[in-house]
């Protein structure tokens, strides 16, 4: 049977104090000594600084699905915003395809109630 392997990428409390207002890497480095050296599934996800267009295509070429990159001294803000972004290897785009047949059917117009 496979494992499925867990990547800890980002410490949002520790020891119940609050870290979402502190630096990206802050909270990584905080992470990183908090997690077991090595772990059957556990997995740290370090932190590449620079050559994002280079770390892409070689995450493309290896069949991965895309890199998530994140401004590193950017505070963790529980939505999507600047500060990180999702950049997929596949690049596609979803649309609606549509269309209409005239009808034979008579239909009565519907009433507005506001305006009665």
């Amino acid at each position: 049977m496979p494992t499925i392997d867990f990547y800890a990428f980002d410490l949002l409390q520790l020891d119940g104090e609050d870290l979402t207002r502190r630096p990206l890497l802050e909270r990584k480095e905080k992470l990183k000594a908090i997690l077991p050296a090595k772990h059957p599934v556990l997995r740290y996800s370090d932190h590449i600084l620079g050559r994002g267009e280079e770390l892409l295509e070689r995450f493309c070429a290896a069949g991965l699905e895309g890199v998530v990159s994140k401004l590193a001294d950017s505070h963790y803000v529980a939505a999507r915003g600047r500060n990180w972004l999702k950049i997929k290897c596949i690049k596609r785009q979803e649309f609606v395809i549509a269309g209409w047949t005239p009808s034979d059917k008579v239909r009565v117009p519907l009433i507005d109630p506001c305006s009665a």
